[in-house]
């Protein structure tokens, strides 16, 4: 009945991310861990010392869900994927890894960019993931598949469409060559 009862969160999220619970969820851990963190905090001074009696103050909080965050990571990196990455971006918001999962990230979307080799891929990369550490790679692909694609045909015509609509171009003396 209390709004305020970061112990039952607590223990409710321990018991949620118990390896050997039928019902484990890091998930659901998270989400308690969170919200004893915040009971916690907005709890008063005489209530935190009856809390630190029974062994949970701030510190204790804090690190259960940094474990909870490591695990979820962890679950993230055994799958791999961009999804993955995306779904563990947006359900740990606080996690110590983000940077890392980021990192991770961008390094599969451009790994699936890459198996799919169409400069549409690489344009979806760079829309989604602009400053990725891989961004100038793909950049270069992204160039290179645009300008095969829209010059396959070989005419002067294509290659002068190209240079007027991608003036930019780092194929610019190649389609000079071309085209002259």
């Amino acid at each position: 009945k209390d709004s305020l009862n970061p112990s039952a969160r607590y223990l409710i999220s321990v018991f949620y991310f118990r390896a050997d619970n039928p019902a484990y969820q890091f998930d659901s851990a998270y989400h308690y861990a969170v919200g004893a963190l915040d009971d916690y905090a907005l709890s008063p001074g005489r209530e935190r010392e009856k809390l630190k009696r029974m062994f949970i103050d701030s510190v204790r909080l804090t690190a259960l869900r940094a474990r909870i965050d490591s695990t979820a990571f962890e679950e993230a990196r055994k799958v791999n994927t961009e999804t993955a990455y995306l779904n563990f971006l947006s359900q740990f918001p606080s996690a110590v890894q983000r940077d890392l999962a980021e990192d991770l990230r961008d390094e599969v979307a451009y790994q699936d960019a890459l198996e799919q080799n169409t400069y549409k891929a690489f344009l979806s990369y760079l829309t989604r993931y602009p400053g990725a550490h891989r961004e100038p790679e793909a950049r270069a692909h992204y160039d290179h598949l645009l300008y095969l694609e829209e010059t396959k045909d070989q005419r002067l015509a294509s290659f002068e469409k190209f240079l007027a609509e991608h003036p930019e171009t780092p194929y610019r003396k190649e389609i000079y060559r071309h085209i002259f």
